[in-house]
């Protein structure tokens, strides 16, 4: 399930059916960010390449 604000257009909760989970923001405030924040640090080196080896099974696949 989802709790939506319209007035924000942001989901303020989310639960699993089951009520196994539930994740709730409060104090939600919107305004505009820097773009600096998103901004990959300079010596930033990925660990492994995700979008290469589709030829081997992933951890999550069943065998």
């Amino acid at each position: 399930y989802q709790w939506l604000a319209t007035d924000i257009r942001f989901p303020l909760k989310l639960a699993k059916k089951d009520g196994s989970w539930i994740v709730e923001y409060r104090h939600v405030k919107l305004r505009p960010t820097s773009d600096f924040l998103f901004q990959l640090p300079l010596n930033f080196q990925p660990l492994e390449e995700f979008d290469q080896g589709t030829d081997k099974k992933s951890p999550h696949q069943a065998m």
